[in-house]
């Protein structure tokens, strides 16, 4: 039996997902890691000669090596045009997620795909691994935005303190700061959440900056 020689441009966006889950188990020898991982890509016999067996180990060799491609700009949303709406949709979904499980879903909202699983990992995955750092980005450019945000949260735990409470998840965060922004008035919901999340964060950092300089005032 031969195996064509492969890499990651001949992997798709599940199968990517399958191996790392191979990957991750503890307890598996190396032979059955190669079948296993071959079977993602290959329709193997079930007796397979030492000599098959190598050869396979070779054509999956590639997954040792880290995923390196271009940026595939065809359909990709530029990220600083996002909706706040959808900024959140993303962040929540990368704080909830790990690493695996989060690339088809913010590439599927990235993309606007109907369905990740059979999509070719490399016109993807740079995209991915661009807006998690453009995400990083914003957090560090509107520092004092995000901090609000971790202290909103402390407020609300201490004054539950009589009562076992857990963290809020950060889809309740989000929703706390845009109930914040539309100063609870529901009739502005939809147009914040279209608004675009740099515009929303200047007008919040703003705000903020104003409170602080009329409160330094005061005293």
């Amino acid at each position: 039996m031969e195996f064509k020689q492969l890499s990651w441009f001949d992997c798709t966006v599940g199968q990517f997902q399958d191996v790392q889950d191979i990957i991750s188990q503890t307890n598996i020898t190396p032979t059955d890691f190669v079948l296993e991982v071959g079977d993602v890509f290959f329709d193997l016999d079930e007796d397979m000669t030492d000599s098959e067996l190598r050869k396979l180990k070779q054509a999956i060799s590639f997954i040792t090596k880290p995923v390196i491609c271009k940026l595939n700009t065809q359909n990709l949303k530029s990220f600083n045009k996002l909706s706040i709406a959808k900024f959140i949709d993303l962040d929540v979904l990368l704080v909830s997620n790990s690493f695996i499980d989060a690339l088809p879903k913010v590439a599927k909202l990235l993309y606007d795909f109907d369905d990740v699983e059979d999509v070719k990992l490399t016109d993807v995955y740079k995209a991915f691994e661009d807006y998690i750092k453009y995400r990083s980005d914003v957090y560090k450019k509107y520092p004092n935005l995000f901090d609000a945000n971790d202290e909103e949260e402390e407020d609300y735990e201490d004054e539950e303190e009589e009562e076992e409470t857990k963290p809020l998840d950060p889809g309740s965060v989000w929703m706390r700061t845009i109930f914040a922004i539309t100063q609870g008035d529901i009739t502005k919901y939809t147009h914040v959440m279209g608004l675009p999340h740099i515009l929303v964060f200047n007008w919040v950092s703003l705000s903020e900056s104003l409170k602080t300089s009329k409160q330094t005032q005061i005293q």
